[in-house]
């Protein structure tokens, strides 16, 4: 009985290991996804605030 619970119980451990690894993976890609949504937004901001730049200096 007792082989039988440390079976059960390693059988548990490693299942979690998996199920941790998985959602590991699963933020890991959600990480990149971020980062390149945040990259582009960086690159719009930019371009936002040449041409705000731009219509000032028109304005002047």
């Amino acid at each position: 009985m007792i082989n039988e619970e440390m079976q059960k119980t390693m059988q548990f451990i490693l299942e979690q290991q998996a199920q941790f690894a998985a959602n590991m993976q699963r933020f890991e890609e959600r990480q990149v996804k971020a980062e390149e949504r945040v990259s582009g937004v960086e690159e719009r901001m930019t371009k936002i605030e040449n041409v705000m730049l731009r219509l000032a200096n028109v304005q002047v």
